[in-house]
């Protein structure tokens, strides 16, 4: 979709002028041209001259919180997300960019709520548990998150973020043989995974079992694992939810932005 044809499907709510939608539309163009050409900061500033136009609609609201975030505006990016849900409140796709976006700004409590209030529209939704549970490890409420993983790989069995955690927390809680198991089912859906064969070894090593744990390291050694750089302990992976890929994907299906939305970042 092109950006002209995607700023011409946003609805203008409460403006019955055709020239103030055709405004908006230009606006949203023009911010993501900015965005396209690395300048973050002026796409913002373009946007808030149209600011008023944008406020009767939930989908514009949302854009405009999208383009925010990438410009590292996240609190009119919140702004905005927070106009969508007043005038949507079942609105998923802002529920979920709204949760990231108070995770980013350190609101781990608010983030909480907020993820759990997306669960509410998608129960079944895997990466939703799993932010959730990444949010409540954050907050140092380990059997919480737990709890959170195991219910993300009930929706999802191949979740492998939630199999990472989880392992990482069986093996904080002396649960070895249940870690081991996290870590052999990543390599099994995943061969090669330098990080699950080095933490699959860490495991047996704490088992006992030095030659097997020796044979892993040097398999996620062969696959390019570097602990100066990936480190000695299990990666926790940010919290990410389905709507966020599905923001992401929005826009680089108008136009390919270079920086900060990628799938898993919002």
């Amino acid at each position: 979709m092109s950006v002209q044809k995607f700023a011409a499907s946003v609805p203008v709510k409460g403006h019955g002028e055709t020239r103030d939608k055709a405004l908006l539309q230009v606006a949203i163009t023009e911010a993501f041209a900015f965005l396209s050409a690395g300048e973050p900061r002026d796409a913002i500033v373009h946007l808030a001259r149209y600011a008023d136009l944008a406020a009767g609609s939930d989908i514009a609201c949302y854009v405009l919180g999208l383009i925010c975030f990438n410009a590292d505006d996240l609190r009119n990016a919140l702004t905005w997300f927070d106009r969508a849900l007043v005038l949507k409140p079942a609105y998923p796709e802002a529920l979920g960019a709204r949760a990231i976006v108070l995770q980013r700004l350190g609101q781990p409590e608010d983030a909480l709520d907020a993820f759990q209030d997306l669960l509410k529209f998608q129960p079944d939704d895997a990466d939703t548990m799993f932010s959730i549970g990444v949010i409540l490890q954050s907050l140092g409420r380990m059997r919480d998150a737990l709890a959170a993983y195991e219910d993300a790989l009930r929706r999802r069995p191949d979740h492998c973020e939630a199999l990472t955690n989880r392992g990482a927390l069986l093996g904080r809680f002396g649960r070895f043989e249940e870690s081991l198991a996290c870590f052999e089912a990543i390599v099994a859906l995943r061969p090669g995974d330098a990080g699950a064969l080095f933490n699959k070894g860490s495991v047996l090593q704490k088992l006992g079992r030095n030659e097997d744990a020796l044979g892993a390291y040097e398999e996620a050694a062969r696959n390019g694992y570097d602990r100066r750089r990936d480190g000695a302990q299990p990666r926790q992976r940010t919290a990410k939810t389905w709507t966020a890929r599905r923001g992401a994907d929005l826009l680089r299906s108008i136009v390919p932005l270079p920086r900060r939305l990628s799938a898993g970042a919002l």
